[in-house]
């Protein structure tokens, strides 16, 4: 049987730990542990808990970890955002004029196309169909508006919902309904 780390935590202590990092609340952790806790009972546990050396350093552990993941985060939307906000329209289009296929482009050129239209209409004198497929891009104006908040040249009044994705932020600029959501309502 393998021999017990004496400076890990208890899995009651981690429970606390996650919690406690995700919500920002001695209390509420403990209740997360127990849900029986009292607020009076949870608030002593707590106390219990942060006493501990092993539960602090586990909490800053999680903190840096946390950091960490929300700086890489950070890096990928403004990484995508000046992707897609100095896009050339030319990076669409064939040489003939024509707009590629989706398959055609690469997942950042295909992440900067808001909606594609395929239309056909009959020929002015009438004897056959013309056909075509139209690609929108994302506004270069939502995007810009987009960079200048990250970079708080803009003041954002727009309440966002915690834990929104970046392309679900994106699709909701731009009138349309959550990712996976199409059609639905």
């Amino acid at each position: 049987m393998p021999k017990k780390d004496k400076n890990a935590c208890t899995p009651q202590q981690t429970v606390f730990c996650l919690n406690y990092v995700r919500l920002n609340n001695g209390t509420a952790a403990a209740k997360v542990v127990n849900p029986k806790y009292s607020d009076k009972v949870a608030g002593v546990r707590a106390a219990q808990f942060l006493s501990r050396d092993r539960v602090n350093e586990e909490i800053a552990r999680l903190r840096k970890e946390l950091e960490k993941t929300a700086l890489k985060g950070a890096e990928d939307t403004e990484r995508l955002l000046d992707s897609m906000l100095f896009r050339s329209p030319k990076e669409f289009v064939g040489e003939t004029g024509i707009p590629k296929g989706m398959h055609a482009l690469s997942d950042d050129q295909a992440m900067a196309v808001s909606s594609i239209e395929t239309w056909e209409k009959q020929n002015a004198d009438g004897t056959g169909l013309l056909g075509g497929t139209t690609l929108r891009l994302v506004s270069k104006e939502v995007l810009l508006k987009l960079k200048m908040k990250r970079l708080g040249m803009l003041k954002d009044t727009t309440v966002h919902e915690v834990g929104k994705s970046f392309e679900d932020m994106m699709r909701e600029l731009q009138g349309l309904p959550p990712a996976g959501k199409e059609g639905k309502g």
